[in-house]
């Protein structure tokens, strides 16, 4: 919930950096946007075989978003307990946490 209020907080400071006030409307899109978010926690899986290897140590793969090793990060792997798991119609898969 922090992060996703702080990406929308992020969006607005890029607006108005570059002169472009929000408008309500704007405002209100972007609060809509970020309730489908937190309603609908999906999230992409993250296979190693679509991640760079690791520069250090050449073996283990490398999560460019965390910046460390696929094993360390947050993201969601194909295989994880405790998750569910959807296709997207092009191709690839989304997790949740099972409920």
């Amino acid at each position: 919930m922090i992060k996703v209020k702080a990406e929308l907080n992020a969006k607005i400071d890029r607006l108005e950096m570059f002169g472009a006030m929000p408008t309500d409307e704007l405002q209100r899109r972007l609060k809509v946007s970020v309730a489908k978010l937190i309603e609908n926690p999906w999230v992409k899986v993250r296979f190693a075989a679509d991640c760079p290897p690791c520069e250090c140590c050449g073996e283990e793969p490398w999560c460019p978003e965390h910046e460390e090793h696929l094993a360390d990060c947050p993201c969601v792997g194909p295989t994880q307990d405790g998750y569910e798991y959807r296709d997207l119609p092009l191709g690839g898969l989304e997790a949740r946490r099972s409920p």
